[in-house]
């Protein structure tokens, strides 16, 4: 049995190999980031689940650029807490815009 599953084996050894390297996350340009704090605090204002979802698109954008925010935007979206949401997301915004002076 294990001589019949060998070549299965030896197959799966090359597939690390093979798989590409991830890309490391940029930062896309600061008119874009803008636009999507400026929607993502209307959303939260609104106390819209549609934040959620697009926090999660973008989160590995913020998470570079203001990692502590992130984490605190992150965390308040996972308890549905949209006002302490747009409290660390007012962070992420002073960031972007002392990354862009």
């Amino acid at each position: 049995m294990l001589a019949q599953l060998q070549p299965v084996i030896d197959g799966l050894g090359g597939l690390e190999a093979e798989a590409p390297a991830p890309e490391p996350v940029g930062l896309p340009d600061a008119a874009l980031l803008r636009a999507v704090i400026d929607q993502l605090d209307a959303l939260l204002l609104d106390s819209d689940g549609a934040a959620v979802k697009l926090w999660d698109e973008h989160t590995a954008h913020f998470r570079a650029l203001c990692p502590a925010q992130a984490k605190a935007v992150s965390a308040a979206l996972a308890d549905f807490d949209f006002d302490l949401a747009r409290d660390a997301l007012r962070g992420c915004r002073e960031a972007l815009a002392s990354a862009a002076a």
